[in-house]
């Protein structure tokens, strides 16, 4: 039986929110399709890739009045070069216990299919007792200017520079890229330096606090319709 990963994360993320306003479909629709949209893409496209349909997904017990692949696409769940947004995260695990020992060339082709999408990874997949694990590490291009970004903002509210420990703060801004997407941290970041709560006056807008406020920045944008 064929299954896929599903966080729990995903009932607030703004993907879904902007999926919602696109769609006009409510929280609990928004997810089923997008789970159904999945299984589908493990049935008919498990690489992740959707180039070969051309823009159409044929889900016949899937009806929305708008169309569905530019929806996932604007909404970042279908990304530009027509994969499947972090598809390894998603299918990975389920198509290691396929392949792993009956194909794991087929497996290797996905997963550099995949690698190649995402902007020359470091490292491969490893095989060990028989069993490929996943091993590569996704180099962060982006990362440097979101970090500079949101210096800058800082920098330009209270007329100082940030207090930047490059380890620590880079590895917590790298993780909200990975989980939320860099378009939306800068975002998130506007929204954070205006919020205007007490705790966070008194941490001193703190980084580490920014990556505990993402759903009070969430509330924010999609209060404002700012997407």
């Amino acid at each position: 039986m064929a299954w896929i990963r599903s966080e729990q994360g995903l009932k607030n993320h703004p993907k879904l929110l902007k999926f919602m306003e696109i769609t006009k479909l409510n929280k609990l629709e928004a997810i089923g399709l997008l789970h159904s949209f999945w299984w589908w893409v493990l049935s008919y496209a498990e690489d992740g890739d959707l180039s070969k349909f051309n823009g159409r997904i044929n889900m016949d017990d899937i009806y929305i009045e708008c169309d569905l692949y530019e929806s996932l696409k604007l909404s970042g769940f279908i990304d530009s070069n027509d994969i499947v947004h972090d598809w390894l995260e998603y299918a990975l695990k389920f198509l290691q216990t396929k392949y792993h020992s009956s194909n794991p060339e087929k497996l290797q082709s996905i997963v550099d299919r995949n690698r190649k999408a995402l902007g020359k990874p470091l490292g491969t997949p490893k095989m060990t007792n028989g069993r490929t694990e996943k091993t590569y590490n996704i180099k962060d291009t982006k990362l440097p200017e979101i970090i500079k970004y949101i210096c800058e903002r800082y920098k330009e509210k209270f007329k100082i520079k940030y207090p930047f420990n490059g380890i620590i703060h880079s590895s917590i801004i790298k993780q909200m890229c990975k989980k939320y997407g860099h378009d939306e941290i800068k975002k998130f970041c506007d929204i954070y330096l205006r919020l205007d709560d007490p705790f966070i006056q008194k941490c001193g807008y703190s980084i580490n606090l920014f990556s505990k406020s993402i759903e009070k920045c969430i509330y924010y944008i999609h209060k404002e319709n700012k997407w």
